[in-house]
């Protein structure tokens, strides 16, 4: 499905987008969203309704009157007549979310009345900002009938069309002079779960991802190993309730690094002058050698103890089978193998409790071992987030086995895992 891209796009010199998404005085339009039929069946509803949705009770104070003082205790598109439209689906078809696998939205109506106002505001503080953009639909009213956008002033609405705006640019819409009610919809779309906001709000958020289909499902000693793809993407599970995407590749750019903690530890190489030979302890779904490959001049070789991830990566990932799989127990390998080194990614996982007891003096020492070039340097994805006890642990230990051992500086620090380079050379400690 192609996205759909805006018929208008407004940015402020200077404005920068925030996550490639908008940016936050932003505001693009999109066209006919919604049918006029759509539009006039939504509205009846909010009309029918109206009375039920003013009598949920709202604790909080929102500072706003009628169906828009109720936006944090309900969501509009879980209503049943208003969830066979599938409105969440039409959002990944928007081209600014193109690249977001889910998203979380809240919905509410608008009905003002006569002498009722939507007064100047935006959606969130300057002070706290959040990764959200505001939309609203306009659905029926009185003709003329205008919202006035901070970059615009005063602007005809047009029934169905879909304006975005960054979570600063101001709106209103001023008092209805009329006896027949103004009627629209209003989204908060949020592309980065955020805890505080969503986590105790479950009424007023609606969780939606892309649909996945099934391209491949097996079974590694009890544990599911499952390919899926979207319309853009395809992605490595294992396990069919995990939310941890192992591997995710763009159809478009299948060696686009899509993980923070994939881009640091690719970007070991830049650690390493000239770098000849690369090994990858892990293989997943192949992103990491197939990056290397493709950036490097090195010889690669991935070691990987799941047989069928080798056909996984090169079938479903764009893996290339000139890249040497090396089917094995990564941590007896290391001790066993010959083979040496510029270059090593460890990027290790299993689903038990006791995984990184594995990581012991035998294993330190093979990593020592076969890093042959005394300039070489290990990428390490500890699996442990900054702010967890037991980083600092990893980190002070890795210090008693390395000359030089450096954080990489993580900017999500509480939702990633913290990669660590390590070498022998005294050079590379910065």
């Amino acid at each position: 499905m192609v996205p759909i891209t805006p018929l208008k796009l407004r940015l402020p010199s200077g404005e920068a987008l925030v996550n490639g998404v908008i940016g936050n005085k932003e505001h693009l339009i999109f066209d006919q969203f919604l049918t006029d039929e759509e539009c006039n069946h939504i509205a009846t509803i909010l009309k029918r309704d109206e009375h039920k949705i003013l009598r949920i009770p709202n604790h909080e104070d929102t500072g706003y009157t009628g169906t828009t003082s109720k936006y944090s205790v309900y969501n509009l598109l879980n209503h049943g007549d208003i969830r066979p439209l599938k409105l969440p689906d039409r959002l990944f078809n928007l081209s600014l979310f193109s690249h977001c696998t889910e998203l979380w939205v809240q919905c509410w109506g608008n009905v003002l009345h006569q002498g009722q106002e939507l007064s100047t505001h935006m959606h969130s503080s300057v002070e706290q900002p959040l990764n959200l953009c505001a939309t609203s639909i306009y659905l029926e009213g009185p003709e003329p009938s205008y919202t006035h956008w901070e970059d615009t002033g005063q602007t005809q609405n047009i029934q169905g069309q879909l304006n975005v705006v960054g979570q600063h640019h101001e709106h209103s819409v001023k008092p209805n002079i009329h006896t027949q009610p103004r009627i629209s919809m209003a989204l908060d779309i949020h592309w980065e779960y955020s805890p505080l906001m969503i986590e105790n709000n479950t009424k007023r958020f609606m969780h939606i991802q892309r649909k996945e289909k099934v391209l491949y499902e097996s079974d590694y000693e009890g544990m599911p190993i499952i390919v899926k793809e979207t319309n853009d993407t395809t992605k490595l599970y294992f396990g069919h309730q995990s939310k941890i995407v192992q591997t995710i590749i763009s159809k478009k750019n299948p060696l686009t690094l899509w993980h923070t903690y994939s881009k640091q530890l690719c970007e070991v190489t830049k650690r390493v002058k000239d770098p000849k030979n690369a090994l990858v302890l892990g293989l997943g779904g192949g992103i990491i050698p197939s990056w290397l490959l493709a950036n490097t001049k090195c010889k690669v070789d991935a070691v990987e103890i799941i047989p069928e991830l080798e056909h996984i990566a090169q079938k479903y990932f764009h893996m290339p089978k000139s890249i040497n799989v090396i089917i094995d127990d990564a941590f007896k390998f290391v001790q066993d193998t010959s083979n040496t080194y510029d270059i090593i990614v460890v990027d290790l996982w299993e689903p038990t409790g006791d995984f990184m007891e594995k990581f012991d003096d035998a294993f330190y020492n093979g990593l020592k071992q076969i890093l042959r070039n005394p300039n070489g340097c290990i990428a390490i994805n500890t699996l442990f987030r900054m702010d967890r006890e037991r980083h600092d642990e990893y980190l002070l230990r890795l210090k008693k086995e390395f000359t030089s051992v450096t954080e990489c500086l993580n900017p999500y620090p509480k939702s990633n895992n913290c990669v660590i380079y390590c070498s022998n050379n005294t050079i590379n400690n910065t």
